[in-house]
């Protein structure tokens, strides 16, 4: 049964399927065999649930599987549960079969990784791009769950997190990373410098800060942040910059702020921050 679904709506042929479970070359003995399994399976389900047109066997378009749930998840964009699909293992059984359907079945498995591995890298290059830090963190969540141990996954992971304020699952990511160090091996330079990025958005005042896990993601606005992130580009080797956040009362300007502020102290930028108080509002520029 296994088998039939694991290859996908087309299913398989009968001589492939004796050639990947048995080995098999006596037709009479794996035919027989194969029809054997069918009605064990029939019996057991108490319906049919695989298809067998001429030779081929094929999954029953009605019949639901963790196959389809992958794939549901990989089309609607969802990585980090595809990522957990993939993580629980494809096909663990108590027991080694034949080689060929060993073989079949790794070859499978890596397959299924090797998509979600490669939709997430995309993920994470163009939203980190673009500035789109909800999208980063669930690519970044995907890597972490398929490769929990790998220390780039571990700093994207830490990275992403503490861009949209989740400093606290951070903290846990690079607690875990560290337990797993083994002994008289040092962490990994990158791991420990993207904590230290976190942190320091951590201590800092932020204007509006929400408590963690709570943040809103900021909606739009991408002209405005593509702007002050050029000007950051720009300060880094040394030129000097100014941008200027001008609106009416309520518009969002200090939420704006709040995003460029802890996108500058991940880049370790030092940060000053001035406000006005009500007793100076009449001079102007005070702060």
């Amino acid at each position: 049964m296994t088998l039939v679904y694991g290859h996908g709506p087309e299913g398989l042929s009968r001589p492939t399927a004796a050639r990947v479970l048995w080995g098999a070359n006596d037709p009479g003995g794996w035919r027989h065999k194969i029809r054997q399994h069918l009605h064990d399976i029939r019996t057991r389900v108490g319906c049919p649930i695989i298809d067998t047109p001429g030779d081929a066997l094929r999954p029953v378009p009605e019949v639901s599987c963790d196959l389809h749930a992958f794939e549901n998840a990989l089309q609607s964009g969802s990585l980090q549960d595809a990522a957990t699909f993939v993580g629980r293992g494809f096909i663990v059984t108590p027991v080694e079969l034949t080689e060929s359907f060993n073989d079949w079945r790794m070859g499978r498995a890596e397959r299924l990784l090797r998509e979600v591995r490669t939709r997430a890298f995309a993920r994470w290059s163009l939203a980190f791009e673009q500035g789109d830090w909800v999208e980063v963190r669930d690519a970044a969540e995907a890597l972490y769950t398929l490769h929990p141990g790998d220390p780039q996954a571990v700093e994207r992971v830490i990275e992403a997190r503490g861009r949209v304020g989740q400093h606290g699952s951070a903290e846990a990511a690079f607690s875990c990373y560290i337990a797993s160090v083994a002994l008289g091996s040092e962490p990994s330079r990158g791991v420990v410098d993207a904590m230290e990025r976190v942190r320091a958005v951590g201590r800092a005042d932020l204007i509006g800060a929400e408590p963690d896990g709570s943040r809103i993601p900021l909606i739009g606005r991408r002209r405005a942040l593509d702007a002050a992130r050029r000007a950051l580009d720009a300060a880094e080797p040394g030129r000097f910059e100014v941008v200027l956040i001008s609106g009416e009362s309520g518009i969002g300007k200090t939420r704006v702020l709040d995003e460029i502020h802890r996108e500058a102290i991940l880049r370790e930028f030092r940060c000053l921050r001035a406000r006005p108080v009500e007793l100076e509002r009449s001079i102007p520029l005070n702060p």
